[in-house]
C-alpha cells in the first residue's frame, strides 16, 4: 500500500486511476471480487487488499506496479531488515519460495506513517484510515468488546498466523504486534493471539487510568 501510494505521492498514478481485473486473475478465496471481470480503482484495490487481505486485490497490484518495484520500496525508502517477496499470493508453483516480514520490521513502517514521516501528511491520512478500516477482527481484537480503534493488518500461512498494528487507547498511540508460527494447526491459532491480544489491551488500558 505504502508503494502504490509513493507512485501518488510522485505523480505517476492517481488513486482515481482504474485497472482491468481480468477474470483469470480472480483467485478461489476472494470474497468481493466474485461478479467477474471489471476494472477498479486503484484505492478501492488497495483496500481490498488490507481491509479483507484480499488475495486477488494483492496480485493485480503486485503485477502492476511489479515486485521489484516494491522490494526496492521496501528496502531502499522504508529501510527494513527482514522484508521482501518472492511470489505472487498463493501461487502453488513456486513451492521454494516466500513473502518475508518480522514484528520488527512492522513496528519501523508503522512508526513511520504514524509520524508521518514518509508520503506526505494527506497520505498518510488515507492509509491510516484504510488501516482502521480493517474488517479481520479474529485475533488479536478478538475477545476486545470495548470499542477500540486499531489501525492494522493481519495474515496467516500454513501453520503461522499474525496480527499487528497501532491501538488508540485512552488517547495515546500504542504498537501491538503478535506473530506465532509452528503451530501444531495448519489454520494457525488466532485464539491465542486474540487471548494475548485482551491480556495486553487490559494492562495497557489500566496503566493509563
Amino acid at each position: 500500500m505504502l508503494g502504490v501510494l509513493e507512485k501518488v505521492h510522485k505523480k505517476e498514478v492517481s488513486l482515481q486511476q482504474k485497472i482491468l481485473l481480468e477474470k483469470d486473475e480472480i483467485l478461489y478465496d476472494t470474497k468481493v471480487f466474485e461478479n467477474g471481470e471489471k476494472y477498479y480503482s486503484i484505492y478501492e484495490l488497495l483496500s481490498w487488499m488490507i481491509i479483507t487481505s484480499d488475495n486477488t486485490a494483492t496480485n493485480v497490484i503486485l503485477k502492476t506496479f511489479g515486485i521489484e518495484y516494491f522490494n526496492h520500496y521496501i528496502k531502499d525508502i522504508l529501510n527494513t531488515k527482514s522484508t521482501y517477496l518472492e511470489r505472487y499470493m498463493l501461487d502453488r508453483k513456486e513451492k521454494n519460495l516466500n513473502n518475508y516480514t518480522s514484528l520488527e520490521d512492522m513496528f519501523h513502517i508503522f512508526k513511520l506513517l504514524f509520524n508521518k514521516e514518509i508520503l506526505t501528511s494527506e497520505l498518510c491520512n488515507i492509509a491510516i484510515e484504510i488501516l482502521y478500516n480493517q474488517r479481520c477482527q479474529d485475533q488479536i481484537m478478538r475477545y476486545i468488546c470495548q470499542p477500540v480503534r486499531y489501525a492494522h493488518k493481519t495474515g496467516s500461512l500454513d501453520y503461522l498466523n499474525h496480527d499487528a498494528g497501532v491501538m488508540y487507547i485512552k488517547g495515546r498511540l500504542f504498537y501491538i504486534g503478535v506473530s506465532i508460527y509452528n503451530c501444531k494447526n495448519k489454520s494457525g491459532n488466532k485464539k491465542l493471539i486474540g487471548k494475548l491480544g485482551k491480556e495486553i489491551y487490559q494492562i495497557i488500558e489500566s496503566i493509563c487510568k
